[in-house]
């Protein structure tokens, strides 16, 4: 089963290869002043079971699992936008731009989670500043930061700030503190495996969606 809030979405390739130029155009397909371009993508949600995504994730970029997907923009100052790895809000521009980048700064420190990238760098990277798809609900891949803090299935924002652990995910013991900081951090979900250094681990989402929806 697959559904949308869209009555045309434009699902230009396999969704953990998409990198549009504009809103629902494929590389290659600019054409001057009388390319169209489709600005009613942005924001776009589908749901799909396991099923259909068989036919719509390139398995060379990494599986794709039943869930909520998003198309959005990208920042074009954004680095490291890698498979796994956490897509926050942009509060510099407008909410109807659906724009996200990695910056850990956003929103005084506290950047507002839009979900997760899907393509690898190494394979069929995004370009900052083109459109894709983001998962921001379910079971998805996620990227653990360099030396986690626990190996537990407790996972949470690593809030690593820049470098290689940006933008990536934590374990953290049972035994943490409760503070406001450490709840905002706290992802509502687990992960099937521990948290292991710099690994990609399969995480579940408790809720449809854990992440804050531009609407």
């Amino acid at each position: 089963m697959v559904g949308t809030t869209s009555q045309a979405p434009i699902v230009t390739l396999k969704l953990n290869t998409v990198n549009d130029p504009q809103p629902g155009i494929l590389q290659g397909q600019i054409s001057g002043s009388i390319t169209p371009t489709y600005p009613g993508m942005l924001g776009v949600k589908i749901w799909m079971d396991s099923t259909w995504l068989a036919q719509n994730y390139d398995s060379s970029a990494g599986t794709l699992y039943g869930g909520l997907y998003m198309y959005v923009g990208t920042n074009a100052a954004a680095l490291n936008l890698n498979q796994g790895k956490l897509a926050f809000w942009d509060t510099s521009v407008a909410d109807t731009t659906y724009q996200v980048d990695t910056l850990e700064s956003q929103n005084g420190g506290y950047p507002l989670m839009a979900g997760v990238f899907l393509n690898k760098t190494s394979y069929k990277p995004v370009t900052a500043g083109n459109y894709t798809w983001i998962q921001i609900g379910g079971r998805m891949t996620i990227q653990c930061r360099t030396t986690v803090t626990s190996a537990s299935r407790n996972i949470a924002w690593a809030n690593a700030g820049a470098g290689t652990d940006n933008a990536t995910f934590d374990g953290i013991a049972n035994a943490t503190a409760v503070s406001a900081q450490s709840l905002y951090y706290a992802i509502p979900g687990v992960s099937e495996v521990v948290a292991a250094n710099g690994a990609l681990i399969i995480f579940d989402t408790k809720g449809p969606c854990p992440f804050i929806w531009r609407q």
